[in-house]
């Protein structure tokens, strides 16, 4: 698959998010999505940019097809102080993720994750919760274990409480008795 990825940041996020024709496709992107998006979008990420530009570097990372037409995006944010990556929204944000096209859906996080490696110099990137009905085939690509890139994840329940889900109550139930224990 065709895709170049671009890393912005700082001045260079801080123009895009004032570009009218760059929101209204980051926009596109995200009503096309199939999974959950709203902490992804530009409301809550120009939003946070702004409150927290003194604390977090932006960064945005994305991807272009063949026609040069934005199919990707994944708002990051650097730590000043602590020098660490995270999503935008950081602690604030449920759930960590990105916005592409369907067909670009295995393909762009992959990309991103290597330009992160080499442009970014990172060594060590925790995510938190993915977006509900994302695919994550990818992070066992084999294209990142050839750039030195390995994932652990760890699955956990929602800490939803869905009351017609008997066995969910039982498993929530056990673990509380063991906590207090």
């Amino acid at each position: 698959m065709n895709l170049e990825v671009k890393i912005f940041k700082d001045n260079n996020v801080l123009e895009l998010l004032n570009d009218k024709t760059f929101i209204a496709r980051w926009e596109e992107l995200a009503n096309q999505n199939q999974k959950v998006t709203v902490i992804q979008e530009p409301p809550f990420v120009i939003t946070w940019y702004h409150q927290y530009f003194n604390k977090y570097q932006p960064i945005l990372i994305l991807g272009f097809d063949k026609n040069s037409k934005m199919v990707g995006l994944m708002p990051l944010a650097f730590s000043y102080e602590d020098q660490y990556l995270t999503h935008a929204g950081y602690w604030q944000a449920e759930y960590h993720g990105w916005l592409c096209k369907k067909s670009f859906d295995q393909d762009f996080p992959i990309q991103a994750l290597i330009a992160i490696k080499h442009k970014l110099q990172l060594k060590k990137w925790q995510w938190s919760w993915v977006p509900p009905r994302s695919q994550i085939n990818w992070l066992f690509s084999s294209a990142l274990k050839k750039e030195n890139i390995h994932v652990r994840i760890a699955e956990h329940d929602s800490p939803i409480l869905d009351l017609s889900d008997e066995n969910k109550i039982t498993r929530l139930k056990k673990i509380d008795l063991l906590k207090r224990k």
